[in-house]
């Protein structure tokens, strides 16, 4: 498959003419005549716009700059209106019904002698235009030269995405302005700074990415962490981490305090006690439950973001007065917080609890904060690897499977983001929805102490307005149709995903050309975006082409 698609972009890149050799532009485009010489450009050329229209001047100007960090010359912008004779580049709107079939963001770029001209449907079109004249305009010598030649060209994917993640904030613009050249037209950006931007300092620079991608035609989408990474919930509120229950513990009260009999059992540290969750003693036959406040008193230890095991431990101490006796044996139940790594993860990562108010308050407010202020389209709410849930006491007391409770959180936040701006699309992550990933394995809770139980039926119950973000990152096209097939069937649309894998990406790409309810190709960066902005460049490629 590799082969194939590296032969075809090869011929498309093979003009239609035999007077000069193939230009090299990157995603190809569908169609080049080449005419044979080149353009020589100089200080005496301008840009010849409609300067009436904001979108065209912010082009041009960008255009402008481009070429005079590239190359040193300074271009004139000169209104459509009143045009000097020769030596222009002309960017403007389509007439007539000579090239109805490009689409949205599809140009036209003609270079000739004394004249090049970009013309699209729209302003997107014009900009895609441009970023190809970047690329053909080349130092030669002495000289500064366009080659002759006729493109026409559009995409064949609509929606061409970059996964922003683990890149500071102060390096997104940068990023984007790379993305944009290859003309990719979405960034999902991941951040924490979502959970602050009622900091002015967060604020202001979150909503200069958001402007700057929109200006670079560039749809901006913010993923809020939420369920399966909630680092941003928990540094304000670590009460809202999902715990583990540990029930019926033995201790023995020495000195008036409750102390493990054995070594290898550690103290109670990062103890959860937020009014839902509670310590809980009895008896050493388990038949007596002694009062808090009456037979015993909690101290309650240091429980912080990001959970150190050696942080201050929670005491339970014996009321002199009260039923327990300096020495008895008792059971303690109580909910904690511990990294249940596996051999898969082990660094795993902290999750929030689907069952406490407390979660969704601070997500009602981020939610609230990111739509109101930064006014995206699509929104994020990720859910991929939930990697610890229905451990802890808050959870297991509603008696709902792995399924019902991943539902009735992607219920909330979606009902969350709806409430906020009704027209919004809300996008998640698929595995726990996809019963040949993640979804489909029923001891994946178990690894990290929560219930046995498949999560994919919740697929039936979360509204379907949800698109679903299908990742595969190894060569399996088999898997890949197998996910395909299984959200066409149940009615939902869907972004494929890939990653570090050129065959992969190949694969996800052509799959996305042929299905109803695919909107689009993502490539991913997983904190790694030097390294992988080769895979990035060859995504580019292949949905475009």
């Amino acid at each position: 498959m590799r082969f194939f698609l590296e032969v075809i972009i090869l011929i498309s890149m093979i003009p239609t003419s035999s007077a000069s050799g193939p230009v090299s532009v990157t995603p190809t485009p569908q169609e080049i005549e080449m005419k044979g010489g080149a353009a020589v450009l100089s200080n005496d050329w301008s840009i010849v716009l409609d300067q009436k229209d904001s979108k065209n001047a912010l082009t041009a100007r960008y255009l402008a700059d481009k070429i005079n960090d590239r190359f040193g010359l300074i271009l004139n912008l000169e209104d459509v209106a009143h045009p000097n004779k020769k030596n222009h580049i002309v960017l403007s709107k389509l007439s007539g019904q000579e090239h109805n079939n490009i689409g949205e963001e599809g140009y036209v770029l003609i270079a000739s002698d004394g004249n090049i001209s970009i013309s699209a449907n729209t302003q997107k079109g014009i900009f895609y235009g441009m970023q190809t004249l970047c690329q053909l305009i080349k130092k030669e010598a002495n000289n500064i030269t366009v080659p002759l030649l006729k493109i026409v060209d559009y995409p064949k994917i609509k929606i061409r995405a970059v996964h922003f993640s683990g890149i500071k904030p102060d390096k997104i613009k940068e990023e984007i302005e790379k993305i944009a050249q290859l003309k990719y037209n979405t960034a999902i950006i991941e951040s924490q700074a979502y959970f602050s931007l009622g900091q002015s300092e967060n604020r202001e620079l979150m909503e200069e990415i958001f402007r700057y991608a929109r200006e670079l035609y560039i749809e901006p989408i913010p993923e809020v962490l939420s369920f399966s990474s909630a680092q941003g919930i928990l540094v304000g509120d670590p009460y809202s981490v999902e715990g583990i229950r540990n029930e019926n513990k033995k201790l023995k009260f020495i000195n008036d305090i409750a102390q493990p009999e054995e070594s290898t059992v550690g103290p109670l540290v990062n103890v959860i006690r937020d009014g839902e969750d509670e310590i809980i003693v009895r008896s050493a036959d388990g038949k007596k439950v002694f009062s808090e406040h009456k037979d015993y008193k909690v101290i309650d230890g240091q429980i912080s973001f990001p959970f150190s095991s050696s942080a201050v431990p929670t005491q339970i101490m014996r009321i002199q007065d009260g039923e327990i006796e300096n020495g008895e044996e008792v059971l303690v139940s109580y909910t904690y917080f511990e990294n249940k790594p596996s051999f898969n993860f082990p660094d795993c990562v902290a999750t929030y609890c689907p069952s406490t108010e407390r979660t969704y308050n601070v997500m009602t407010e981020t939610i609230g904060n990111v739509l109101n202020i930064l006014r995206p389209s699509y929104i994020s709410i990720g859910h991929d690897e939930i990697r610890g849930m229905n451990r802890d006491n808050r959870c297991r007391k509603r008696n709902l499977s792995n399924a019902e409770l991943l539902a009735d959180d992607v219920i909330k936040l979606f009902n969350i983001c709806k409430s906020v701006n009704p027209d919004v699309n809300v996008l998640m992550w698929n595995d726990m929805l996809n019963p040949y990933y993640n979804g489909g394995n029923a001891d994946f809770e178990v690894q990290y102490g929560g219930l046995p139980g498949e999560t994919y039926p919740a697929i039936d119950w979360i509204p379907k307005d949800v698109i679903l973000m299908t990742a595969a990152y190894d060569p399996n096209k088999s898997f890949c149709l197998k996910s395909c097939d299984y959200f066409d069937s149940k009615q939902f649309n869907y972004l494929v995903a890939g990653w570090n894998n050129k065959q992969n990406i190949a694969e996800w790409s052509e799959i996305a050309k042929q299905r109803s309810n695919c909107l689009g190709i993502i490539e991913t960066t997983w904190y790694d975006w030097e390294g992988n902005f080769e895979n990035i460049k060859y995504a580019a490629e292949v949905s475009w082409h």
